[in-house]
């Protein structure tokens, strides 16, 4: 039987390198355009290769002037069942 390899995972430090701030992703997450990381808060919590492509999305959203709440209709409609995913399992930030 083959087993197929875990999906690469992320710490937070990762998403900082792609620019942007702990305050930024923070904020993301709590507007409802970037899903909480998996895992839960603190140190068990992770990124996924979606979070990864979501915060890319969002870079070329906010390069293009676009607003956030057309960003977050869009992305709910393109990645519908990572969001929907996310909303069962981990609670925004406070």
């Amino acid at each position: 039987m083959r087993t197929s390899p875990a999906a690469p995972t992320y710490s937070i430090e990762a998403l900082l390198a792609e620019g942007f701030s702990r305050r930024v992703i923070r904020y993301y997450i709590e507007r409802g355009i970037l899903p909480p990381p998996e895992g839960g808060r603190g140190p068990n919590a992770y990124y996924t290769d979606a979070h990864l492509v979501i915060l890319r999305e969002i870079k070329r959203w906010r390069d293009n002037r676009r607003t956030l709440d057309d960003l977050r209709e869009f992305l709910h409609d393109k990645y519908p069942a990572f969001y929907k995913r996310a909303r069962r399992g981990v609670p925004a930030y406070d």
